[in-house]
């Protein structure tokens, strides 16, 4: 099986972790140290150019599905998300400008053939949803650039909805920026530092 691959088209930022100090003494800034994509460990949401392109760290199942006649793609969550708070994060993603439209007519349930509900989100860029190493659970990368503002605002209000959890929400906000491994990469390669939920 192929190992699927991360197209960083947003200039997103990559990091292992040390292996205690910087050569100067200086510890590393949230134990992390940023290195080229071919000595990575982790991707970060944060670009070169200080904005953020959200990643958001999903622990249950997900499909991304490129629409015919269509310029976007949708975002199926199967999980059942009360319809406020999808709501919510709908609004928020509409103000930071991560989705247009109506985005209330996104705000659709279809009913599964187990009796389960499933929301849908539409974007209009490209994105990505990529399996962790941990079974049903993907990265869903948004490639489009952001605030750190307004990504906080993302993060908030998708852990309120449950897409996110605490763990990750609270993680985020401590490095000030959403960190996930890298496709193949595994969490015994993670030496010192915080664990990262993935």
């Amino acid at each position: 099986m192929n190992k699927p691959e991360l197209a960083n088209t947003v200039g997103r930022t990559f990091y292992t972790t040390p292996t205690g100090f910087l050569l100067d003494g200086y510890e590393a800034e949230n134990n992390y140290l940023r290195v080229s994509e071919e000595q990575a460990i982790l991707v970060g949401s944060l670009c070169d150019d200080g904005l953020h392109a959200p990643i958001l760290d999903i622990d249950f199942s997900a499909e991304v599905v490129r629409l015919t006649n269509r310029r976007y793609a949708a975002i199926y969550f199967h999980k059942i998300i009360p319809f406020d708070r999808f709501l919510s994060f709908l609004e928020v993603l509409y103000g930071v400008g991560l989705v247009s439209g109506d985005f209330r007519k996104m705000a659709e349930w279809i009913i599964q053939p187990d009796g389960g509900l499933t929301s849908i989100l539409e974007v209009e860029f490209p994105i990505q949803l990529i399996p962790s190493t941990t079974s049903r659970h993907y990265h869903l990368y948004l490639d489009r650039k952001i605030s750190w503002e307004q990504y906080v605002m993302v993060l908030e209000v998708a852990q309120g909805a449950d897409i996110i959890n605490r763990g990750f929400y609270e993680m985020s906000i401590k490095n000030r920026q959403s960190m996930v491994l890298l496709p193949g990469k595994d969490r015994g390669e993670l030496t010192i530092g915080p664990r990262v939920n993935t």
